[in-house]
């Protein structure tokens, strides 16, 4: 696992755009492979106010519940009888306007077959 965790401080406030800011504490890893990219945002006070070890140890939190759910995706849940019924009757919508559609084209080629 590589793990790259660094502070980037956003000053707005010194161009004058806005009076709020905010430090943002970047997280970059990868598992099996798979990047991973998060930040954590804090006000000045905020990060003033954090132990040694504490942002490292939000982020570790972060990555960890991350791993966990690409690890043990959650199950999808069983369609119901309904929703079955559902998504038939859309389907037989959607097929009942592609035949009318078919119609509609058969209709205008025996047209255009009959002028040549």
């Amino acid at each position: 696992m590589k793990i790259t965790s660094f502070v980037l401080v956003v000053l707005f406030a010194s161009h004058g755009l806005c009076d709020d800011v905010r430090v943002q504490y970047r997280i970059q890893r990868t598992h099996n492979g798979i990047a991973f990219n998060d930040a954590l945002y804090f006000t000045e006070s905020e990060y003033a106010n954090l132990q040694k070890d504490e942002a490292q140890s939000m982020a570790d939190g972060r990555f960890d519940a991350w791993v966990q759910t690409i690890e043990n995706p959650p199950v999808p849940p069983e369609p119901s009888k309904e929703d079955l019924e559902r998504q038939q009757k859309e389907i037989e919508d959607y097929k009942a306007e592609l035949e009318r559609q078919i119609l509609e084209l058969e209709q205008k080629i025996a047209e255009k077959g009959g002028r040549g």
